[in-house]
Formats: structure tokens, C-alpha cells, sequence
């Protein structure tokens, strides 16, 4: 399932007003359409082409992470 048309125009909105309003709506739409959001166990089955930075679970990716500075 996807974000409806009128989800993504909430999260576009959300952005206007910051990362707390961007957060807020995230938390509000993760509750009226869950099936829309990925869960632990379906990122552990999906292919990246870069590697998650903060560890979420993948199948595998193509282009390991390259912190900053190295």
C-alpha cells in the first residue's frame, strides 16, 4: 500500500513548518494507514543500493556506507 494523494500533501505541508510538524504527521499517518510503512521485517527483505546508516535490517546492498571525512 501506498500514501494516499492527500497523505503525501500532508507530509509535503508538514515540511514547511520543520522537523516536528514533518515527525507529528509521520507518527499520524504510520496510525491510519500502517500498511504504508515499511516494518523490521519487510526491510529485511529489501535490497538498498546504499547501506542503511543507522542499521535498519536489509537483504544486502550494493555501496557500503562512507562516513564522512574518510
Amino acid at each position: 500500500m501506498y500514501l494516499t494523494v492527500l497523505e503525501r500533501q500532508a507530509l509535503t505541508d508538514a515540511a514547511a513548518e520543520g522537523f516536528d510538524e514533518i515527525e507529528a504527521t509521520l507518527q499520524q499517518l504510520q496510525i491510519v494507514n500502517a500498511a504504508a510503512f515499511h516494518t523490521l521485517s519487510t526491510l529485511a527483505t529489501r535490497v538498498f543500493f546504499d547501506q542503511p546508516v543507522r542499521n535498519e535490517p536489509c537483504l544486502a546492498y550494493v555501496r557500503a556506507h562512507q562516513p564522512k571525512g574518510d
